[in-house]
């Protein structure tokens, strides 16, 4: 068994019959593991073998198949296609069987194509066990296999037939192998059965089916290590423990990198699917390192290394600042190198949040992911070479020489992630061992770690260093980060607490609205209101009374003011509302002016009136300046109060600032003062004598470096408090104060940010609905001649018409959620038609009857629903119907009692869709037709925002007309603006 002792593990397995994939000119190579099967599916694309080739080459080992592969005088067939020619990844012939080292028997199907005729697809079997019996010869071992004529598919009885033909060559075994071992070996085989066309239909249609031929090995039961790995690898997602080894070695199989520019010519999957029914490629193209992620790292180095050993390449620093760069050789090469040519280009990021230029939340992301994966990997020819780039296999010595000295080397293995370039032909020096463990340790190779070890050292010595040879570039820059880090977070401390009191005052808000408090207290003033007034009324002194009267009517005014400022929230000033926070605004603001019209309005409109009926019968008398003077008084006098009041704040502040202001300026001064006596102390002591004349030359140099350090530094500080001073005056003039702009400032950022996380949120549905619509195209062409086809049936048949209509309306349904992120243009087929309620109502009831029934939902249509029409593309408007009738279904679904009832109605406005649920906050009114947003369990939040998103689109609209916690809610859809102008 020299493949399988040759191969260290599984992913090392896997990961070598990549490359035979690559080698045969595939285009995809994937694994499929099904966990409740325990087998492992892996097929390519590739040409494929014959029964000689399997025969004679993939069951032989060691053989010469490939030594001369790369010879490029050598004519090489690369396929029907003409594919531009691959360097041969596999030498010794004993990659191919890294396949024993997943499971103790695979079956391999082949379907090969060929130059001249294409072979039947061959079917074999192997079952390794029995070449690890000692004492048996290999002769006797019958390896089953049979062609498929005609290039039919293997059926379940096939496999039966080669597992009964291995059966009968272990009991012809019977003198060598003993009982207990064949027994071991019969429960393997009898394991091993198995229906391929049901795993094929289950794991459903893949780019794979695109080109007739390739090689499939399928593999049950499975090494426990294998699912010991998966195990491993789903329980640590996302944990900080590092990468497991699957990710560690399938990661990264081709250089993406940097994109198109180095992708490789093959593209590796491994899809797990779980007994839970979902499914995952492990591996996928967002795993590894993005270009997006390479281009937003805080430095960059790129370059080449020639024939002779010198780099010559651009370093650029904080993704500014471009140095070109050249190092000679080290003084122990001298003439050609051994490893020849090669190229290196990678990305750096720093290791502390305040030094980086890169936003914290993506910083953070991609640094989790350098501690799992970061590392310089090799590629040759655009393969990964193994185990280069493993964050435990540190190759070039970069963390032994940071443990000696952090400051002076810099560079850390888990922050850097980029690629050694190398090919065949120019770097064939540099050997491979056998078992995949890195470079043989020759010459080629320690020359090669040598020059990249250096590059490293003068990288760090000459740009990262604080005293850099070449350039101090990287210094200021990062000060310059560090100290808009500490301003932003010392920024963010401030107004933390300050947001948290602004949230609570909203809260208790609604919470006192929700229960009715200011209600209630409305009606606990007008009963003590009427209650006094009778008693004033059997006063029968009219004076006496006027004045009682006066002196009520000033408590209730009183009364109400608490109640309006029990109301009250101020909006801060000393910071900008974030997105959440506008909207809960807004809704204040709503909700506010509700509470007075409907409580505190009526209420001193009730108190007016009594007193003016009063007045008029003659049951109270009393001054009417009186009157008119007195509210007016008590509101100047608490006006008067609270502006007081204020007044001596900003005072105290002022005298306080003034007293900080001439402490800080008079600080810096004095700084700067004693910097220069110690300085000129350093000076007289210096004996100038004992100096040649360089270190002069640098002792005046570093005297006068400190002065000017302090100097700048105290007129940094002076300038800023310069510039903060006048910009406070000049705001001041223009009724324009500094804290206004900076919450302006604030609030748009805040805006800003979350619309970038919402686009790029949109960016990633965008390219996954890319990939489904790439699969998808084909069946919408197939499904729309399917239904051409069945028209005239239809036509000619009044029972199918139904059918036909549900069929169309209901494909346009499902193209039309598919092509909201594709455009316009490239939708496959629509019109605009005049839509009616009553279609609508057909439409949802057929969709959604089965779950109306299941959950007791009652859906009524009334006759101005079915009446009304609106004319727009019918895969428009019945997706919005569908959303919000599939949300009214989940809450109504969740009612313990009451009535289960959507009803569908029309107004004036538009179409309207209530149900007798819980009611919306006055809060979310706007917040549920945001993208992400979501209360339902489960709940991915798009359907509401793509709904609204797909009618405004075609001038129409979507919004929530009943808001409020007690209330049913009711959604609106407005036509569009042309058929409002016409009605």
């Amino acid at each position: 068994m020299l493949g399988r002792q040759q191969i260290a593990g599984i992913p090392t397995a896997i990961h070598e019959l990549f490359k035979n994939a690559h080698d045969a000119y595939a285009h995809l190579v994937r694994v499929d593991y099904i966990h409740s099967l325990d087998l492992l599916l892996l097929r390519d694309d590739g040409l494929g073998m014959s029964a000689e080739d399997f025969e004679t080459k993939w069951l032989t080992l060691g053989t010469e198949s490939k030594v001369f592969e790369n010879n490029p005088n050598r004519t090489v067939w690369t396929g029907p296609e003409g594919l531009p020619r691959r360097t041969s990844l596999g030498e010794k012939g004993i990659g191919r069987l890294a396949i024993a080292a997943i499971g103790p028997q695979v079956l391999v199907y082949s379907r090969a194509i060929r130059k001249e005729a294409n072979p039947d697809p061959i079917l074999g079997f192997v079952n390794w066990s029995l070449f690890e019996q000692p004492g048996l010869d290999l002769d006797r071992i019958e390896i089953p296999m049979l062609t498929l004529s005609g290039g039919r598919r293997p059926t379940e009885e096939d496999i039966a037939g080669l597992i009964a033909a291995a059966a009968r060559n272990l009991d012809e075994l019977d003198d060598v192998i003993g009982a207990g071992t064949r027994a071991l070996i019969r429960r393997e085989l009898d394991a091993f059965a198995f229906d391929p066309g049901a795993i094929y239909t289950a794991l459903g249609p893949s780019s794979l089916d695109e080109r007739p031929y390739g090689t499939h090995f399928i593999v049950k039961p499975t090494s426990p290590e294998l699912v010991l790995d998966l195990t491993v690898n789903q329980l640590t997602t996302g944990a900080d423990i590092g990468a497991t080894s699957l990710e560690r070695y399938l990661l990264g199989f081709g250089n993406t990198m940097r994109g198109a520019a180095t992708a490789p010519p093959i593209t590796a999957e491994f899809w797990e699917h779980r007994s839970d029914g979902s499914s995952e490629d492990l591996i996928g193209p967002r795993s590894f390192f993005t270009p997006e992620e390479f281009a937003s790292a805080d430095h960059h180095v790129e370059g080449t290394f020639d024939e002779y050993g010198t780099f010559r390449g651009t370093v650029r620093i904080y993704g500014t600042v471009d140095h070109e760069f050249v190092i000679a050789p080290p003084s122990d090469i001298r003439g050609g190198t051994a490893c020849g040519p090669f190229a290196i280009n990678f990305a750096y990021i720093q290791g502390a949040a305040r030094d980086t230029r890169m936003p914290l939340d993506e910083w953070k992301r991609l640094a989790d992911k350098c501690d799992r994966i970061g590392g310089l990997y090799i590629y040759r020819d655009g393969i990964r070479v193994l185990p280069y780039g493993n964050s435990d296999y540190d190759w070039l010595n970069i963390e032994r020489r940071r443990t000696l000295a952090a400051k002076d080397w810099f560079f850390s293995y888990r922050r850097l992630f980029g690629a050694v370039e190398i090919t065949h032909l120019d770097n064939g020096s540099l050997v491979e061992k056998a078992g995949r463990e890195g470079f043989r340790q020759n010459r080629a190779y320690r020359q090669f770690a040598v020059l990249i070890e250096e590059l490293f050292k003068r990288l760090a010595t000459d740009f990262f260093r604080e005293n850099a040879r070449l350039t101090t570039d990287f210094n200021q820059i990062r000060a310059i980060k560090q100290r808009e880090y500490e301003l932003l977070q010392k920024r963010a401390k401030q107004v933390a607490g300050l947001r948290r009191t602004f949230d609570r005052s909203l809260e208790k808000f609604f919470e006192q609205a929700r229960a009715g408090a200011f209600s209630n207290r409305c009606g606990e003033i007008r009963e003590e209101f009427d209650r006094r007034v009778l008693a004033i009324r059997n006063n029968p002194d009219p004076v006496d009374a006027g004045d009682q009267l006066l002196r009520l009517e000033s408590e209730i005014r009183s009364a109400l003011a608490g109640v309006e400022g029990a109301m009250g929230v101020t909006r801060p000033r000393a910071f900008g509302l974030n997105k959440r926070q506008k909207q809960d605004w807004e809704a204040y603001g709503a909700e506010r002016r509700r509470q007075l019209v409907d409580n505190v309005e009526p209420l001193r409109e009730h108190i007016a009136a009594v007193v003016r009926e009063m007045a008029e019968a003659g049951e109270v008398r009393f001054e009417l300046r009186l009157r008119l003077d007195q509210p007016v008084e008590e509101e100047s006098e608490t006006a008067l109060s609270a502006v007081g009041s204020a007044r001596r704040s900003t005072s105290t502040a002022l005298v306080e600032f003034e007293k900080q202001i001439r402490a800080t300026i008079n600080s810096s001064w004095a700084d700067l003062g004693r910097r220069v006596e110690t300085v000129k102390a350093d000076l007289a002591r210096t004996n100038v004598a004992e100096l040649d004349a360089g270190e002069l030359e640098r002792r005046r140099d570093r005297l006068i470096s400190d002065i000017r350090e302090t100097s700048e530094r105290s007129l940094r500080l002076m300038q800023g408090l310069d510039v903060q001073l006048s910009s406070i005056l000049t705001a001041l003039g223009d009724d324009m104060l500094t804290v206004d702009v900076t919450a302006a400032l604030e609030s748009e950022n805040d805006d800003l940010k979350a619309q970038v996380d919402q686009y790029a949120d949109l960016a990633q549905v965008g390219m996954a609905l890319g990939l489904v619509q790439h699969e998808f195209t084909g069946q919408v062409r197939n499904i729309n001649r399917g239904l051409d086809a069945l028209r005239p049936w239809a036509d000619r048949n009044k029972s199918l018409e139904g059918l036909y209509s549900r069929l169309r309306i209901s494909f346009e349904h499902l193209e039309s959620y598919l092509q909201l992120f594709v455009p316009l243009n490239r939708r496959l087929s629509r019109s605009r038609v005049e839509v009616s309620g009553s279609e609508i109502e057909d439409f949802v009831r057929t969709i959604f009857e089965p779950r109306l029934e299941r959950h007791g939902v009652t859906l009524l249509a009334t006759s101005e629903f079915r009446t009304h029409a609106m004319v727009t593309y019918p895969s428009t408007l019945m997706p919005v119907f569908v959303n919000v009738v599939d949300n009214a279904v989940h809450w109504l679904g969740a009612l313990r009692e009451g009535n289960r009832v959507i009803t569908l109605d029309a107004g004036p406005e538009g179409f309207l869709i209530g149900n007798t649920g819980p009611g919306i906050d006055e809060r979310d009114a706007e917040r549920i037709f945001e993208f992400g947003e979501t209360a339902k369990p489960g709940g991915r939040g798009m359907g509401l925002y793509l709904s609204r998103e797909s009618l405004k689109r075609e001038g129409m609209d979507i919004r929530l007309s009943r808001v409020g916690a007690g209330q049913h809610p009711l959604f609106l859809i407005t036509p569009p603006a042309s058929e409002v102008s016409e009605a």
